[in-house]
């Protein structure tokens, strides 16, 4: 049995269309899905409920998603093991077809590739996203998925998950080049932030949790294969994406001074960044 491990801190408005996407024409047993509600102030818990047995829900009030995901996996009874962020979209179909690449002991690790929705986000955005789609961290489908699976004996590789923000930079880094791997073909779909201001919170969080993840797990970062520089220097080469790239840079500038400043503070709190949860009746199909 595959279990799925979801972190949701109030997640009412999109854990419905996932877990919709994820038990669609699954039969019963086949995936094991643990809802790990932490600290939510709204009725996420209760939504995930109304599925039934499929889904069973944890209920914590430690805000925490490192703890969170520690919970789900004291609860979850399956492998491989595959940790879902609630705000994506992925079908029940693409779960298997990450279950059935790690039963095989050919890989540790496993993801797909993000597929960004940029419906509604304003040109600044999607500007931002047209560059990045063309950059080699791009293609890695650990960390910018919103998900990754690990076989059995890649989830022995690590302990419980240590309280850092980006768990699954954190999940890639662990295992080296030549034991992930990204699923040709498929995708999650990943949902923009709907304006730059917006975009700068996600990008700022991002870039902290790499900040933090090199800070404390300086000898992990030799794991990392994924090199944006050569690929976006190139790019300007072409006088079109000039504009784009100049959007990319300066959100990316300005998101890695803010992360930086932030590390040198104590007490850091999540900024969480809200537009790109609001959904505009985009069908699970698409997942």
């Amino acid at each position: 049995m595959t279990s799925v491990v979801i972190a949701a801190h109030n997640e009412a408005a999109v854990i419905g269309g996932l877990l919709s996407a994820l038990t669609r024409n699954r039969s019963d047993g086949e995936l094991d899905i643990v809802v790990v509600c932490n600290g939510c102030l709204d009725n996420t818990a209760d939504i995930a409920r109304g599925f039934g047995p499929s889904v069973r829900v944890v209920e914590t009030d430690v805000a925490s998603k490192s703890n969170a995901l520690n919970l789900g996996d004291e609860v979850a009874r399956g492998f491989p093991r595959i940790y879902l962020d609630a705000d994506i979209l992925i079908d029940g179909g693409t779960i298997m077809a990450l279950s059935n690449a790690l039963q095989s002991g050919e890989f540790l690790a496993a993801g797909v590739s993000p597929e960004i929705n940029t419906s509604g986000c304003s040109i600044g955005v999607k500007a931002f996203y047209s560059i990045k789609d063309k950059l080699p961290s791009s293609q890695e489908g650990i960390a910018g998925s919103g998900l990754y699976a690990v076989s059995k004996a890649g989830r022995m590789r690590f302990g419980k998950f240590p309280a850092i923000v980006s768990d699954d930079l954190y999940a890639r880094l662990v295992f080296q080049e030549t034991e992930r791997t990204t699923l040709p073909g498929l995708h999650s779909v990943v949902f923009a932030a709907k304006n730059v201001s917006a975009l700068l919170v996600q990008r700022t969080r991002s870039a902290f949790g790499s900040g933090q993840l090199a800070h404390l797990y300086p000898d992990l970062l030799g794991n990392n294969s994924a090199h944006n520089h050569k690929a976006l220097v190139g790019l300007f080469k072409y006088p079109s994406l000039w504009f784009k790239l100049a959007i990319y840079i300066y959100v990316a500038a300005r998101s890695k001074l803010k992360a930086r400043k932030l590390l040198g503070e104590a007490g850091y709190v999540w900024e969480r960044e809200q537009t790109s949860r609001a959904r505009s009746n985009l069908s699970t199909e698409r997942a």
